[in-house]
């Protein structure tokens, strides 16, 4: 038994010597030479972003962004004193054209979430939390001027829903903010 706990005893001990003689100093001579990063610094050493196609338009919230068929959709809440939703299409081959701006009568102070109406379906559906009432909003957009089959919910949530065809999910209004998921009427 004693002969036991003098074996555990070394076996501590060269474990001790093992991180104080060779593993630390290496750790830090990789974090000096920075072999070994704390954060992203590989990624921030990446070439700088290709030059940005600037709107002249405004957000209150973070812009939602996808890309389906080709086309480069984005929907944010407008700096507006109503916080109207607003979408618009930009065609990566003609990156100085950003497309017309369709502004929703809908507002919203939380982004917006995007998604494909289906694999087939050439349209993007749009979710999103109202500004006035907290309901969970959802409609069809074509890049046309309007939205398509809106539907109106009766489900509020304190922050803005998230989307993945044909499912929707959102934050409930009680005290556990429980997370709800649905099959989006929509598709």
């Amino acid at each position: 038994m004693l002969s036991n706990m003098f074996d555990v005893k070394r076996t501590a001990q060269g474990g001790a010597w093992v991180w104080r003689r060779v593993a630390l100093p290496l750790l830090l001579a990789l974090l000096a030479i920075g072999f070994v990063g704390l954060g992203t610094g590989l990624a921030s050493s990446a070439a700088p972003l290709g030059p940005a196609t600037v709107s002249s338009q405004q957000a209150y919230s973070a812009p939602a962004m996808m890309v389906w068929n080709g086309t480069v959709y984005v929907g944010w809440t407008g700096r507006n004193a109503a916080h109207n939703l607003n979408l618009m299409t930009y065609d990566p081959a003609q990156p100085s054209d950003l497309k017309e701006v369709v502004t929703v009568a809908s507002t919203s102070l939380l982004p917006v979430a995007l998604a494909p109406a289906g694999v087939a379906s050439p349209y993007v559906v749009v979710a999103w939390r109202t500004a006035t009432d907290a309901h969970v909003r959802t409609a069809v957009y074509e890049g046309g001027p309007f939205l398509h089959n809106p539907v109106y919910t009766t489900e509020t949530t304190p922050y803005g829903p998230a989307l993945y065809s044909p499912y929707m999910s959102w934050a409930g209004t009680d005290a556990a903010r429980s997370v709800n998921v649905s099959f989006a009427t929509i598709f």
